[in-house]
């Protein structure tokens, strides 16, 4: 379906002709005079409309086999609605099927010097294909702008603008068409805006040049320059895909923190901040362009306004905070440096004075201007060590000792606040890189010399300083005298207490022996008590057999030699074994038994 025609030799576009001109289409049509031909072949043509009303051109009867009428009704339906869409916005005019150097546009949006080739896309397309074809847009200063069908949605076109269509039927297609358009055409309005602003606000302030980046025919970038330092400011109102540099960082550090106002700027609109350029963007009204833009810009651009980055710094003077040092074992005088003055003798109305004390990282770098000074002073510099790795993610430690001995040095006389305060020094004795607070937009830091405290003051806080702290290892000396003598009186009472339990033991241990013995003592007696009463009782019995065994043989009128021995206690008969000291008893008559028993009974066994 062909959108463009001549009629009498004058060109019209079907989708945009006055209703009389394509009235006029429609009679010359049925006419015999061929008034009407095709704009690609100059063919015989009529004037005809689609299903969905769609105006357009066709080649009459026999003259159909033109190379251009090969594109599908949609894709001609969706060309229409982006024409019509270029055509109801103000300003705009539009053309469809329009060719190039190597280069043929389905609809052309044009204001001023401004060109946008619309595309649409509904076959695949490969991203070096689309780019091959922008090249040639580009060549022509044209800006393309794609509208991807379906088959696209998931490819990647590149660098460019670019939009999906979406919708399921044709007609939802044609308004997805048309809204993306128009939403195009309105950043591109905004973003020319913004680049006539911010080109008429650079020329009020002097000492700058620019130019203009184009990406096609649309203004993407400025670049300016001021005293051999550039600046660059991204016109973000059609996103990252139109801007034209790569940028890169410099040196390491970040992108743009080279540059002027130490970051790229970015101006918008409604459009999303574009990341990955550092600073934050500035977001303008579209109804105050001139006032919102050069309240944003101008004090970036006369110098007063500074982003603030982590990586940037400001090279300041340094001062070394000393005084003498008495050493308190061997009393040798030495430098004692206890603070690092960063920003001294000058004082930042917005950056805050950096007092540091003791820290490793702090000193390393300028140790060599610390021996200058010891040596200016003629005192030497107590040596600095490493006090080791501190709490995570803390800063080292370093320890300064007496030069003579090596004892760690005190802790410093003056506080922080003090030094601040008091401290009369005037002498740079380095320079220090110090990072800036915050991040942001600020306002540049203004350093100003301050007033010079009275030297006697600080001699006088000294002096006063070294009083309170001897009378601190004074006092400190007498509680350690009085915890000592605290400490030998308990230690003497705990050897009286062990000496006490000591000889309690060995009493305990004699008393226990003693009883023991005694003990032993009377086991005895009542053993050999136990003795002699068995042997007591065994005599008696003895006896009272000897003397039952006599009377026995008394009565029984029987001569017998009756033997006792003290060893064995019983009575033997004749026959028997003799035993030792046998005492016999004879009796052969009644009377001599008689007297045999009473010897028997007064005989003690």
């Amino acid at each position: 379906m062909p959108l463009k025609a001549k009629l009498d030799g004058r060109e019209i576009v079907s989708i945009l002709c006055s209703d009389g001109d394509w009235s006029e289409a429609q009679r010359a049509s049925k006419g015999t005079e061929n008034r009407l031909r095709m704009s690609c072949c100059d063919a015989p043509a009529y004037a005809s409309h689609s299903p969905l009303d769609l105006r357009y051109f066709a080649h009459k009867s026999g003259y159909d086999r033109c190379s251009s009428s090969g594109e599908s009704d949609e894709h001609e339906s969706l060309k229409a609605a982006a024409a019509r869409a270029v055509q109801s916005l103000v300003g705009w005019q539009a053309d469809v099927e329009v060719s190039g150097d190597g280069w043929r546009a389905d609809a052309l949006a044009i204001r001023g010097s401004i060109k946008i080739a619309i595309e649409v896309q509904l076959s695949a397309q490969a991203k070096r294909r689309t780019g091959a074809r922008n090249d040639r847009f580009e060549a022509s200063e044209v800006s393309a702008f794609w509208l991807k069908g379906p088959r696209n949605h998931f490819n990647d076109f590149g660098d460019g603008l670019q939009a999906p269509v979406h919708g399921t039927s044709i007609r939802e297609q044609m308004a997805s068409v048309g809204a993306a358009v128009r939403g195009l055409l309105g950043a591109v309005e905004r973003q020319v805006g913004m680049a006539n602003e911010l080109a008429r606000l650079i020329r009020t302030i002097p000492g700058w040049k620019y130019k203009i980046d184009l990406q096609g025919t649309i203004p993407a970038c400025f670049e300016l320059q001021h005293e051999g330092k550039r600046q660059q400011i991204l016109l973000g109102e059609l996103g990252p895909s139109l801007l034209p540099t790569i940028f890169r960082p410099v040196d390491g550090k970040q992108i743009g923190a080279d540059q002027f106002a130490g970051a790229i700027l970015q101006l918008r609109v409604n459009a999303p901040h574009l990341r990955g350029y550092q600073a934050s963007s500035f977001q303008l009204a579209s109804d105050d362009l001139s006032n919102s833009l050069a309240r944003q810009l101008r004090p970036i651009l006369e110098g007063s306004k500074t982003w603030r980055g982590k990586e940037h710094t400001e090279v300041v003077p340094g001062a070394f905070v000393h005084y003498a040092e008495e050493c308190s074992d061997c009393k040798a005088r030495f430098l004692r440096i206890t603070h690092l003055l960063i920003g001294h003798p000058r004082r930042p109305r917005t950056l805050p004075v950096k007092v540091v004390r003791d820290e490793w990282r702090w000193y390393e770098p300028i140790l060599s201007t610390a021996e200058a000074l010891s040596r200016k002073v003629g005192l030497p510099l107590g040596p600095l060590s490493d006090g080791g790795e501190s709490a995570y993610f803390q800063p080292k430690r370093a320890r300064q000792k007496c030069p003579a001995c090596g004892k760690h040095a005190p802790d410093p006389l003056v506080s922080d606040d003090e030094v601040l305060r008091a401290w009369p020094g005037r002498d740079e004795h380095f320079r220090y890189r110090l990072p800036l607070p915050g991040k942001g937009w600020g306002a540049s830091a203004r350093w100003v010399t301050q007033p010079a405290p009275d030297a006697a003051a600080w001699d006088a806080l000294l002096d006063t300083k070294r009083t309170e702290r001897q009378q601190e290892r004074d006092e400190e000396r007498r509680r350690e005298e009085l915890a000592e003598a605290e400490r030998k009186r308990r230690h003497e009472e705990l050897q009286r207490q062990a000496e006490e339990r000591h000889q309690q033991r060995i009493a305990d241990d004699l008393a226990r022996k003693a009883a023991d013995e005694q003990r032993a003592i009377e086991a005895r007696r009542q053993a050999e008590k136990d003795r002699q009463m068995r042997m007591v009782t065994q005599q008696g019995e003895r006896k009272s057999k000897l003397r039952t065994a006599a009377e026995t043989a008394i009565r029984d009128n029987e001569r017998r030699n009756l033997w006792l021995t003290t060893g064995n206690s019983h009575l033997r008969s004749l026959g028997d074994a003799v035993a030792p000291r046998p005492i016999e008893v004879a009796a052969q008559s009644q009377e001599g038994l008689e007297r045999a028993l009473q010897l028997l009974r007064s005989t003690k066994f």
